[in-house]
């Protein structure tokens, strides 16, 4: 069975219509970002990216092991968190840390291995989750704030069965609207 499926993955990597969903992925890729128009949370969407790299990668002819490298996804996870302020100063954050890491480490010829897409994907998640949790935490005092102005509770103090009263629903003893 395996060699079946590994047959049928060889399959669907070659020829046009790989060509051209690869295309699609990667365009979509590429246009995809962390703005306003996105209404989950951070973490939702870092994990929604990693699909979309990891659906284009399973696409990707298995004589390529070049295309959609670490370096391929990590500038591409950059443009797509680009427009969301607190992500965007985070990202030049780990860039310039990188950076006087690599700095250091050249002045004493210590090696530095390069940082793979996997572990910038989890520090920026880490950082994202961070960001989700604060957001989270001020939607409850926002909503805790409503409901004390509202008088701590539903709308209208609990009062009433929200139906009108009997004048003008009508009730049992037909003394209702028009009786």
């Amino acid at each position: 069975a395996q060699k079946i499926y590994a047959a049928l993955v060889k399959l669907m990597s070659q020829g046009v219509a790989a060509d051209t969903q690869r295309s699609a992925i990667e365009r979509s890729i590429i246009n995809l970002r962390l703005n306003s128009s996105w209404n989950k949370p951070i973490a939702a969407f870092l994990t929604h990216f990693a699909h979309k790299v990891q659906d284009l990668c399973e696409l990707r002819p298995a004589t390529d092991t070049t295309s959609y490298g670490d370096t391929w996804c990590i500038n591409s996870l950059d443009m797509c968190l680009s427009e969301h302020p607190a992500m965007n100063s985070h990202v030049q954050s780990l860039a310039s840390s990188r950076s006087a890491i690599k700095t250091a480490l050249l002045k004493t010829s210590t090696p530095i291995s390069p940082l793979t897409y996997d572990e910038y994907l989890e520090q920026i998640r880490a950082h994202a989750l961070i960001l989700d949790q604060a957001s989270a935490n001020a939607f409850r005092r926002r909503q805790a704030a409503n409901q004390a102005q509202q008088g701590g509770g539903a709308r209208g103090g609990g009062r009433g069965g929200g139906r009108g009263d009997a004048a003008t629903r009508g009730d049992q003893t037909g003394r209702g609207r028009g009786g």
